[in-house]
């Protein structure tokens, strides 16, 4: 599954994921771990993810310093997931990020 965002330079993205087991129940996984790639092809250092309020339901947060692209990848281990996420922030005529 994708996800993709818009957003504007400067902006500290909020990412929330919910996991399931293979009946579609909330679950709590094992482990968790994301990883953000800024738009230069540099990765960010790995964002703290907390287990929010709810069974399953994960999020972090990550800045956004660059204008581009930035691909997110979020899993998880028992169960086993993966969510491909995209935030873009496009380049505007008032723009002072890089």
């Amino acid at each position: 599954m994708a996800t993709h965002y818009t957003v504007k330079a400067g902006t500290q993205v909020k990412v929330t994921c919910t996991v399931t087991d293979d009946t579609g129940t909330a679950t709590d996984a094992a482990t968790t771990v994301a990883r953000v790639i800024n738009p230069d092809g540099t990765e960010q250092a790995a964002p703290s993810i907390v287990n929010e309020a709810g069974t399953g339901v994960y999020s972090f947060t990550f800045p956004t310093q660059q204008h581009g692209r930035y691909s997110i990848e979020f899993q998880t281990t028992s169960p086993s997931a993966a969510e491909d996420i995209t935030v873009t922030v496009p380049k505007t005529p008032f723009s002072t990020a890089p």
